[in-house]
């Protein structure tokens, strides 16, 4: 006869645990009540004693994740000359036995709306003991989501800023995480010895990335970064491409004014700030710095690195490379291509395809004066 050993209900906050050790050796014979192995959850450290008597089997190492109703171990009423085969037998008939019991441990309109919210609904029957209705779903996650919330909890994404100190940059996307609730400007990278210890609307300027980043990322004081620097086009794509190489993670910093239409392809390390507008269909790369008040029209497909400056307004299906500036107050017309490394000057009007690494820039002539007011 084989008894099953599983992970027990973990509580409603964690789904997992970690085998902390074995305290009993494969083959070796157990009374009732003795204590087997101990796990740790987020919370607590508990045993887990065996349920009958007989000779203890398992697979699973020390330092293990294992999951909630997962199969620890088994014990045997006489020695197993082949555990492991015995071992794998009973995990797939438990997976079997576990697959079967769903069907009968809540509604199908139950499973739908768990699945939708990532909740384990096999773990809230166990807590509730008996079959789970759509109603303890919904139940359920008002009480797990919005007590938080009342409490004044909220889990916040804690963002570093790279560069963008003199340019502005790094001000206008605090400017922006301040605005969001689920977002928190932790700190910024600058190379400038000069800013370093001065603060940005509160977040402390630390030094540079190079000197910083690495250490914040290791002791958890951020999630992910975003540049904030757009001068130098080229060095924005270097940064990005080798901090991307080594792991560091990218977020996407939208200002909550940003209108996004259906079916935009987005990627990530994007500043996109306040009123905003990009139209259905439209493709975005990465690492691209998009002022207030740029106007991407639908069917546009935008690349990596670009800049553009305040009041920028592409017509339908205009297709751009990487690395482009834009300067402000600028009009592209419907289906015009511009090509990678251009340079577009203030006020133009594009009315036809700009190939790659050319300058765009308006010829006219400017004059200021003293006023005369000698007739006034």
């Amino acid at each position: 006869m084989i008894t099953v050993i599983k992970v027990p209900f973990l509580g409603a906050n964690d789904k997992s645990a970690r085998l902390v050790s074995w305290l009993k050796e494969p083959g070796e014979q157990v009374c009732a009540g003795e204590v087997l192995c101990q796990l740790e959850t987020t919370k607590t450290l508990f045993d887990i004693d065996a349920v009958t008597a007989g000779y203890f089997y398992t697979e699973l190492s020390n330092q293990s994740e294992v999951a909630e109703q997962e199969v620890l171990a088994i014990i045997s009423d006489a020695p197993l000359a082949d555990y492991h085969n015995v071992i794998q037998q009973t995990v797939k008939a438990e997976s079997k036995s576990d697959e079967a019991e769903g069907q009968q441990l809540f509604t199908q309109k139950a499973e739908i709306l768990a699945n939708r919210n990532k909740l384990d609904i096999g773990a809230l029957a166990r807590e509730l003991g008996r079959k789970v209705q759509a109603q303890d779903v919904k139940d359920y996650l008002a009480r797990t989501t919005m007590q938080p919330l009342r409490m004044g909890f909220v889990q916040r994404e804690r963002i570093g800023i790279i560069g963008g100190v003199s340019g502005g940059g790094a001000l206008i996307i605090i400017d922006a995480i301040l605005r969001q609730p689920k977002l928190q400007a932790v700190a910024v990278f600058d190379q400038n010895p000069a800013f370093v210890g001065q603060e940005i609307l509160g977040v402390p300027v630390v030094g540079s990335a190079d000197d910083h980043l690495q250490q914040y990322l290791a002791d958890n004081k951020i999630d992910k970064v975003i540049i904030g620097f757009n001068r130098n086009l080229e060095q924005r794509e270097q940064t990005f491409t080798r901090l991307s190489e080594q792991g560091v993670p990218f977020c996407n910093i939208i200002d909550p004014t940003v209108e996004i239409r259906n079916q935009v392809k987005l990627g990530t390390g994007n500043v996109v700030l306040s009123n905003v507008y990009i139209g259905p269909c439209s493709e975005v790369g990465d690492n691209n710095f998009i002022t207030a008040g740029t106007h991407l029209e639908h069917g546009n497909k935008l690349g990596s690195h670009c800049a553009f400056g305040p009041s920028v307004s592409t017509s339908g299906n205009v297709s751009i490379g990487d690395r482009v500036r834009f300067a402000a107050g600028i009009v592209v017309e419907p289906g015009i291509e511009i090509g990678n490394d251009t340079v577009i000057s203030s006020g133009a009007v594009i009315v036809s395809n700009v190939a790659e690494n050319h300058v765009v820039k308006l010829s006219y002539t400017q004059q200021i004066k003293v006023r005369d007011l000698s007739n006034n």
